[in-house]
């Protein structure tokens, strides 16, 4: 016998099945970019064929599809923060220091918190304001186990999906592989890409998955297109560390980029 679904049950499987969409805002289907954000940064979305999605804004534009999106604020963000405002243990909201982010410009991303004579704790960021000119305050997705007092450290990262744009754009070799968008996105703008699933992925260096030294490992090159490992000189040597980002499908054309990537399921 089953019985009545609560108000909270039914709006998580409504999220879970319009990939949660933000109040009031249309959808957005896998072929179209936005200017407006339509759906919670991070949202995903499985498709048939076997694709997941994650929805995405970029920072710079994206003007080749069928080559991976990276992002480097994980890398250059100053989120060393020394907290000037106190938080009581068991609330969800956090005030860092920060004078210049637009709102959510932390949501779906995390916090690292480091109380003096506490325990770390890790958060996951649901929601950011705008900065007053001083401070952002974080609304966490889980309450703070452990009070957090003036002169704490915490470590606020925003979501990998917020700043994506091209690879070897900003600094080569050191952004992380996001998703491969399938149309070209204008900078700033939201779309949806894919993360996990088969694809055609451009290759770099006339090596492919299942060429002639039968490699399948693909890995993912500065200029976000793949290759397998003997492009890269010698990974297990230390002279060059690409991200994995799947492997190679069977194909009947040889020299083809069809790869089975694995990102983010």
């Amino acid at each position: 016998m089953h019985g009545f679904y609560s108000r909270a049950e039914l709006e998580e499987i409504a999220s879970a099945i319009l990939g949660e969409r933000l109040g009031g805002r249309p959808e957005q289907g896998i072929y179209e970019q936005s200017a407006v954000q339509n759906f919670k940064l991070g949202a995903s979305r499985q498709v048939k064929g076997g694709w997941m999605l994650h929805y995405c804004r970029t920072k710079n534009a994206i003007t080749l599809p069928y080559r991976l999106a990276g992002n480097l604020s994980q890398v250059l963000a100053a989120n060393e923060l020394i907290l000037t405002a106190s938080a009581a243990a068991g609330q969800k909201r956090v005030s860092i220091p920060d004078t210049t982010s637009p709102v959510n410009f932390y949501a779906g991303g995390k916090i690292e918190c480091w109380p003096a004579g506490g325990t770390f704790e890790f958060h996951r960021i649901a929601a950011s304001s705008a900065s007053d000119g001083t401070n952002v305050a974080l609304t966490l997705e889980d309450p703070l186990i452990t009070a957090l007092a003036v002169g704490d450290m915490v470590l606020p990262t925003p979501s990998i999906y917020y700043a994506t744009g091209p690879m070897g754009v900003e600094k080569q070799q050191f952004e992380t592989a996001v998703a491969m968008p399938l149309i070209p996105v204008t900078a700033g703008y939201f779309y949806w890409g894919i993360t996990w699933g088969p694809v055609f992925l451009s290759m770099q260096g006339g090596q492919w998955p299942g060429h002639a030294v039968e490699e399948k490992d693909v890995y993912c090159w500065m200029d976000g297109t793949g290759a397998v490992a003997d492009a890269f000189g010698g990974i297990a040597a230390g002279t060059s560390a690409p991200q994995r980002v799947g492997y190679g499908l069977p194909s009947g054309d040889y020299g083809s980029g069809l790869i089975m990537l694995q990102l983010s399921p």
